[in-house]
C-alpha cells in the first residue's frame, strides 16, 4: 500500500481504496484499523492484480474465500470454502490445466483449520 500511495498520491489512492486520505495515512503509519477500513482495503487488494500481483497467495486466497462465504452462518463456512476449492481443482483438472499453487496451499490450509 505504501509503495502504491508513494506511486499514485494519498488523495487518489485513497479514494481508489475508498478511504479518506487521513484515514490512509493513518493505517500505513500503523493505527490500528476499524472493521470496514480491514474489509475495505482487502477488497481493493484482492481486486488490483496490477498491486498483489497475477498469482494469488495464501492469504489473498483465503481473505477471497471469507468474502465469498461471508453470507452464510460460521459452522457452514468451511465445508463451503472445501467445496469452492475442490470445484475449482476438478474444472481445472478437467480442463487439462495445471493446479496452481495457491490452490493447494489453501486446500491444505483449509483442511487444518
Amino acid at each position: 500500500m505504501s509503495r502504491f500511495r508513494r506511486q499514485v498520491g494519498l488523495r487518489k489512492a485513497g479514494a481508489e481504496v475508498g478511504l479518506s486520505p487521513t484515514g490512509l495515512s493513518e493505517f500505513i503509519q500503523g493505527t490500528v484499523p476499524y472493521p470496514q477500513t480491514v474489509a475495505k482495503l482487502t477488497r481493493w487488494y484482492l481486486e488490483t492484480p496490477s498491486v498483489r500481483g497475477n498469482e494469488l497467495t495464501l492469504d489473498a486466497a483465503v481473505a477471497m474465500l471469507a468474502e465469498f462465504t461471508a453470507h452464510l452462518p460460521a459452522r457452514w463456512r468451511p465445508k463451503a470454502t472445501n467445496a469452492i476449492l475442490v470445484a475449482l481443482e476438478e474444472a481445472g483438472r478437467a480442463a487439462g490445466c495445471l493446479s496452481p499453487s495457491w490452490l493447494q496451499e489453501t486446500k491444505a490450509h483449509n483442511q487444518k483449520s
